[in-house]
């Protein structure tokens, strides 16, 4: 695939096998993931670094088991508090859901509290482990085009 991003400078074309546009939470995870797997990885992020302020506050188990599967888990518990409560309210206060998720019978705790942005930079920071994936900040995605390869 090939993809042309621009900044202050030139634009310049790229070829790998896997372009992803974003360094949130989803773009990093998947570069993580195709990263593993040995697949050229290229991420492109408009912005000059990552979002310092969260955009969610809540991670299930199936989430940290993803992040198990790349090798981060450990790495995330930190930023994590376990068995998180949620109550969901009327505009005129009444609980319509109490949520009190205190079972781990998946490996994880069913429901935790996160902050976003630390685990957002340890994704980041994971990418590092893999020579065949690049992530470009303050870079705008202009265009990008996909070729067929056969398959050797």
């Amino acid at each position: 695939m090939a993809i042309q991003h621009s900044d202050i400078q030139p634009a310049v074309n790229h070829c790998v096998q896997v372009a992803i546009a974003g360094a949130g939470p989803v773009g990093l995870m998947m570069a993580n993931y195709l990263g593993q797997m040995g697949i050229d990885v290229l991420v492109v992020e408009k912005l000059d670094k990552l979002i310092d302020y969260p955009r969610a506050i809540g991670i299930d188990d199936e989430a940290l088991r993803t992040m198990q599967s790349v090798g981060l888990v450990d790495n995330v518990l930190p930023h994590t508090t376990p068995w998180h409560a949620m109550r969901f309210l009327t505009p005129k206060g009444r609980c319509f859901a109490d949520i009190q998720p205190m079972t781990d019978e998946f490996g994880w705790p069913r429901r935790n509290a996160f902050i976003q942005p630390q685990v957002d930079a340890v994704m980041l920071e994971g990418l590092s482990r893999f020579p065949n994936v690049r992530c470009l900040f303050s870079r705008e995605l202009e265009a990008f085009s996909q070729h067929h390869r056969p398959d050797v």
